[in-house]
């Protein structure tokens, strides 16, 4: 997406531009318009220029027009508080979020906290930390395990981690529901998958909007409310798609489509009102034959069949929504 060449959000800006001159001079043009009219002023000890696949000179001397530091060597930087990578994410990035935790239990101290108050901590504070940067990015297992070693040692041992006391239940058990004989705490790798599964329902879902074509257009194949029918185009992208393709397979099993009138749904390949795909059925070959002779391939082409006997299809004609999903992650 060439096109793209800024982010927003509030104070933080993000200007994307190819390394030269030309580009550096009309970034201060249109800051230089933007302080004169908002009257605003720019904290430029706060901005930072980040180049790759540039010279020295090159970022020197952009450094030195827009005012601003020039950062080289560099493997991360955050943006609105994810970080964004120059090349492919390493546990290393995960390790502050992991910090920040234990920090938070030190604090604590817990030694005085019974059981039951460690589980409500861990549910209402510790398992929610992570939840923002796991909404964009794939936790790594290695960060995943060491969460989960960190929260059984806060629940068994306190939060000062002086007494070596038995871990009496296992870990996997006590994530179970609470009909299951556990504590209903969450699976964080679930919770990633889960949230990586609402950025895929919010794309094949609504109207379009311009974070909807960047994800499409650049990672899918064909219309956008079958995009996730077809393998991907690469299984190489950004961490915000390594994500969405980990959750791709599991979500798509909870998709299936509601009719109203018909024209989108293929009755073959489609699941319609959370049954299985009609292609799963066995003894309907000879059924499927007539239909495609017939050239009737969507349940559109069925309900205004001119030969058809009777309308008894119309049934199914219970609303407008065109997709929906089903299952614990997502609702519609």
């Amino acid at each position: 997406m060439k096109d793209i060449n800024h982010a927003q959000f509030t104070g933080d800006t993000l200007l994307i531009g190819g390394a030269s001159i030309i580009f550096a001079r009309s970034f201060k043009r249109e800051l230089d318009i933007y302080r004169l009219i908002s009257g605003s002023k720019i904290n430029y000890r706060k901005c930072s220029i980040y180049g790759w696949n540039c010279s020295i000179k090159e970022l020197s001397d952009i450094a030195r027009l827009l005012e601003m530091d020039g950062i080289r060597n560099w493997e991360s930087f955050k943006y609105l508080g994810i970080p964004i990578f120059k090349s492919k994410p390493k546990v290393a990035h995960w390790l502050p979020l992991l910090d920040k935790i234990k920090n938070r239990i030190q604090a604590w101290g817990a030694s005085w906290l019974n059981n039951a108050g460690k589980v409500t901590l861990m549910k209402s504070v510790l398992i929610s930390m992570p939840l923002y940067q796991s909404s964009i990015l794939l936790a790594p297992k290695t960060f995943l395990s060491k969460l989960d070693s960190l929260l059984r040692r806060f629940l068994w041992e306190g939060g000062n981690n002086n007494d070596r006391r038995i871990h009496l239940v296992n870990w996997e058990t006590l994530k179970r529901p609470f009909l299951e004989g556990g504590l209903h705490l969450r699976n964080l790798a679930a919770q990633n998958l889960a949230l990586g599964s609402k950025i895929l329902w919010n794309l094949v879902s609504g109207n379009s909007s311009w974070s909807k074509r960047v994800i499409w257009k650049k990672y899918f194949q064909g219309q956008r409310l079958r995009c996730l029918d077809k393998p991907p185009r690469s299984l190489k992208g950004s961490p915000i798609f390594n994500l969405c393709n980990s959750a791709r397979e599991q979500f798509s099993d909870y998709l299936y489509w509601i009719p109203s009138n018909g024209r989108k749904i293929k009755i073959w390949e489609d699941s319609i009102l959370g049954d299985q795909p009609l292609n799963q059925v066995e003894g309907l070959a000879n059924i499927k034959d007539w239909l495609q002779s017939c050239n009737l391939h969507t349940l559109w082409d069925i309900l205004n069949w001119k030969e058809a006997p009777d309308r008894t299809w119309d049934c199914w004609n219970l609303g407008r929504s065109p997709l929906c999903c089903r299952g614990k992650l997502l609702y519609c």
